[in-house]
């Protein structure tokens, strides 16, 4: 470069600073307030069903508070890819899983928070609502529905696999 080349570029490199600058201050500490760092992933892929393999967790394209079920696997992520953080939450991309009723539903996740919670039983391999209701996911025919938690139950039983 030369001495003009150099100037402009060091003129352009401190105004585009300045910006960043000002948007920082000014706007994106509203964006973190309002959307926080999410908590780690404990688990983050499909959740397969043990009683078929070839069967995963699957939005199949409900509408917002629509119940998801499941459907064959495609291994391609998007609507059969979920997360389960450490904190006890399911999503998918930017929606919740909550369990209404006997189904679970997915809606737009509260802003900063973890509202439901989930518990992955690793010892028994079922997916555990924690409320204190004792009810775990379960597989019936293409639903997922909340069912007492039963160990033996081959339809409650799941195991994670990246996507």
């Amino acid at each position: 470069m030369r001495g003009e080349e150099v100037k402009r570029y060091f003129v352009l490199s401190l105004t585009s600073l300045a910006v960043c600058s000002r948007f920082m201050e000014n706007v994106a500490w509203m964006l973190l307030k309002r959307f926080p760092v999410q908590p780690n992933n404990r688990v983050w892929g499909e959740f397969r069903s043990l009683a078929d393999d070839k069967m995963c967790w699957d939005t199949q394209s409900a509408a917002l508070g629509g119940p998801i079920g499941i459907s064959g696997c495609h291994h391609s992520g998007g609507n059969q890819r979920y997360r389960l953080n450490v904190e006890g939450q399911i999503t998918t991309g930017e929606r919740c899983i909550h369990a209404r009723n006997s189904n679970l539903v997915f809606e737009v996740c509260p802003d900063a928070k973890v509202s439901d919670k989930w518990k992955l039983l690793e010892e028994t391999k079922q997916i555990q609502y924690d409320d204190g209701s004792d009810k775990c996911v379960e597989a019936k025919g293409k639903k997922l529905k909340m069912e007492a938690c039963d160990s033996k139950n081959a339809f409650q039983k799941w195991q994670f696999a990246p996507a």
